[in-house]
């Protein structure tokens, strides 16, 4: 037993032994510790005195900005930590007391795909869903003594998963959503005239039309090309896309339409965020997108070959 009583936090164990993490500091005081049994009775003495915990007062972080690419499933997972842990001051306080106890919260839920370490203030892995917009967070080092915080910002951006058409987000002008016009015009900072909208895509008529009532149709996230879409925003194109094409045909007196997208630039796609175009056709209209004059000859085995390829690609 211990006499009085040991400040809060502290215990007694069976052994004698003292153990945890006083609620408090509190004053130099004396203790008694006795331990009995049939024989008789033993007690020793000593002293406790706590000591108000070090507090934090500075912290540098890795970085104030992790700029991310989106981790496709064909990725093998980042090794070590994608933004290392902070560093907390002061290492001692004037009394050569070092600072202890120190444990780390974020603001806010990180991305899919990054985990935030409490214990040294790390974030590690690799994101799998995009962030367009720069997000701040807020990273906070706090013991029993204090806290102290320091802002990173992130953004994790889609990769370029067409590796067959040789396109780079360098090789893009418009490669953020803060720069691609698209986006802008979903955002409303740049007029159109709008067509249709819902959460996931908005159509407007194009600038430049090939006809008259020539639509297009686009996503309000940035997805650079069809390829890279996810299937649930793609089926939210397809539920819209036949009754928008028959309403646009509709109101220019047309029967018939294209529906085309460009996909990379070789393919003459100039505008880097996946877009589908509707274009009423009339009689005798200007238009040519016939190919009959481009076809090319293929030997019938190497189309076999091309489809069984192809074929057990898709399996």
């Amino acid at each position: 037993m211990v006499n009085p009583a040991l400040p809060d936090g502290l215990t007694l164990g069976e052994d004698g032994s003292i153990t945890g993490t006083a609620a408090a500091p509190s004053k130099l005081q004396s203790f008694t510790i006795s331990i009995k049994n049939k024989q008789g009775e033993a007690s020793t003495g000593l002293v406790i005195e706590v000591l108000e915990a070090v507090k934090p007062t500075s912290i540098a972080l890795a970085t104030d900005f992790l700029d991310l690419k989106v981790l496709d499933e064909g990725d093998a997972p980042l090794e070590g930590p994608t933004m290392a842990g902070p560093t907390v001051g002061p290492e001692a306080d004037d009394h050569g007391r070092p600072l202890k106890g120190i444990t780390f919260k974020i603001s806010g839920d990180l991305p899919d795909g990054l985990i935030f370490n409490p214990e040294d203030g790390s974030i590690s892995g690799a994101p799998t869903t995009p962030l367009e917009e720069e997000t701040t967070f807020t990273i906070t080092a706090e013991n029993a003594a204090g806290e102290v915080s320091s802002d990173v910002k992130i953004r994790c951006r889609l990769k370029d998963l067409s590796s067959a058409h040789a396109r780079t987000y360098e090789e893009r002008n418009a490669n953020y959503a803060d720069s691609n016009i698209f986006c802008k015009i979903a955002r409303g900072e740049i007029p159109c005239r709008k067509v249709y909208e819902d959460d996931l895509i908005i159509a407007f008529l194009d600038i430049a039309p090939a006809a008259k009532g020539h639509t297009v149709v686009t996503t309000k996230q940035l997805y650079q090309s069809l390829d890279v879409v996810p299937p649930h925003i793609l089926a939210a194109i397809m539920a819209v896309l036949p009754k928008l094409a028959i309403k646009v045909c509709d109101a220019v007196g047309a029967k018939d339409y294209n529906i085309l997208s460009n996909n990379g630039s070789v393919a003459g796609q100039t505008i880097f965020n996946t877009h589908i175009h509707i274009i009423p056709r009339t009689e005798g209209d200007a238009l040519n997108l016939s190919w009959g004059g481009a076809q090319v000859e293929v030997d019938p085995e190497e189309m076999d070959k091309l489809a069984l390829a192809v074929f057990n690609e898709m399996q």
